[in-house]
């Protein structure tokens, strides 16, 4: 509980949930064995 509560600011975690989605997408072209790696 105590790691989810770290990763819950909002602002920090928008951030990086922004950028997770942005490079996913890019990545997600290529749907295969690696893209599942990266998840």
């Amino acid at each position: 509980n105590g790691e989810l509560m770290v990763e819950f600011k909002p602002m920090k975690f928008s951030r990086i949930n922004r950028h997770k989605m942005f490079k996913l997408r890019k990545i997600r072209r290529p749907a295969g064995p690696e893209y599942d790696t990266k998840l």
